[in-house]
């Protein structure tokens, strides 16, 4: 009996041994895989994180596109309709800013600095990745003073000049440039008492002078100079049709879900209210009346004509304004009064033109500060007419003493026309 004591005795503490071995190897096997799977969901939510961070990346660029002053944003992911639970922060460093690439030198440099956030459904964040990118502004809408694709004159005492409606220093040299997409002999004209202080660019083809004439009362300060290749001007895109509906589909083939009527003609004759951003048919502000713009807004005109000491005003903003005209622009006796008085916050853009800029109000010539963007459109500028800013066209008139003074900050302007050269791409 003993014996067989002894025997249970041995045979509990094995099964006992057995367990408590058993029970270890468990626990192990538990911590490895609850170990695995902790470090597989790491990288899960750091996968989230840095595609969060990349998205980022993608959707500053392309606000950079449309305004090289875009300084960043915080926001989460869409996910179809709806945010998700992981969100961005962007931040765009130019140089002078603390975080801007020691050794990189250069206005026209952005380096943009993304952090994605991985977090749960309270939002709390989990993971986070950051990623960088470096891009060079290589060429802006508003790069030059007066551009035209096929010729530029410039008459009878006008003159292009440059400054900086920031108060910035400006950059040594004459940086008032008039250019053409041309090939053709003649296609600049710089006569009768007028000055170009800045260079005159031609297009590739042409060998200078025999592009372009100054005459011995004239000058162009900085020379005269052949592309290396044309320039790329878009065709301007209306936001909408306002001259209504397209008689073969009963619809608005720009804005399909507009109303089935066309958009109404507006008279403006007094100093009405501010008008508020919309598409419009033909507009006529005449008899000293004052066409009042809401900062910020983006309008579209069939035309525009401004006579009788009348104008278009713009009250002070830090908001750019866009104007849209299908047709023609006629400044016939007006003014366009930008209260800011910077160029870049007031752009018009004209599909087919012409346009006629004489701003003049009760015979004074005035000074307008806004920049007109028309490619496919003659744009003549006379009578003494002073505009701050920039001028595209298919043809560019300057004549009658009249004067287009380049603003520098321009070149870091809005408008949907910046191309953007990466030159590096990092992950922290």
């Amino acid at each position: 009996m003993r014996r067989t004591g002894n025997k249970q005795g041995v045979a509990i503490i094995v099964v006992l041994l057995v367990l408590t071995v058993m029970a270890v190897i468990a626990a192990g096997v538990v911590a490895l895989g609850t170990g695995s799977l902790g470090l597989a969901n790491a990288q899960a939510q750091g996968e989230r994180a840095y595609y969060a961070a990349e998205a980022g990346l993608a959707i500053t660029l392309n606000r950079l596109q449309a305004d090289v002053n875009h300084a960043g944003s915080s926001e989460f992911l869409l996910v179809g309709a709806s945010p998700s639970r992981d969100s961005f922060d962007t931040k765009v460093f130019r140089q002078g800013d603390a975080g801007f690439p020691a050794g990189v030198v250069g206005s026209e440099y952005r380096y943009i600095l993304s952090e994605g956030r991985a977090q749960n459904d309270g939002f709390e964040i989990r993971a986070t990745r950051r990623v960088g990118l470096l891009a060079r502004v290589t060429q802006s809408m508003f790069s030059y003073a007066v551009f035209a694709r096929n010729a530029v004159m410039i008459e009878t005492g006008s003159q292009v000049d440059f400054y900086n409606s920031e108060g910035n220093p400006l950059p040594d040299g004459a940086h008032g440039h008039v250019a053409t997409n041309s090939n053709t002999a003649n296609s600049i004209k710089v006569e009768t008492n007028s000055t170009v202080n800045g260079r005159a660019y031609t297009a590739p083809g042409v060998i200078n002078p025999g592009g372009i004439i100054v005459d011995g009362t004239s000058n162009v300060v900085g020379g005269q100079i052949t592309m290396p290749s044309p320039v790329n001007f878009k065709a301007v895109s209306l936001p909408v049709d306002p001259e209504g509906l397209d008689p073969t589909t009963g619809t608005d083939p720009l804005n399909p879900d507009a109303a089935d009527v066309p958009y109404a003609d507006l008279t403006v004759n007094t100093a009405a209210p501010p008008l508020p951003p919309g598409a419009y048919g033909d507009v006529v502000v005449e008899a000293g009346g004052i066409l009042t713009l809401v900062p910020g807004g983006e309008y579209t005109f069939a035309s525009l004509t401004v006579r009788d000491d009348s104008a278009i005003q713009l009250p002070n903003t830090v908001l750019p304004t866009s104007l849209y005209i299908k047709k023609t622009m006629a400044m016939l006796d007006g003014a366009v009064v930008n209260d800011s008085l910077k160029p870049p916050l007031l752009k018009v853009f004209v599909s087919q033109g012409p346009v006629g800029l004489k701003a003049k109000k009760g015979g004074v010539p005035t000074k307008g500060y806004y920049s007109v963007y028309a490619p496919d459109a003659d744009v003549k500028l006379d009578e003494q007419g002073q505009l701050y800013g920039s001028v595209i066209g298919r043809s560019v008139t300057l004549e009658s003493s009249s004067k287009v003074t380049y603003d520098m900050e321009l070149q870091n302007s809005s408008g949907g026309a910046v191309n953007l050269q990466i030159l590096s791409h990092d992950r922290y």
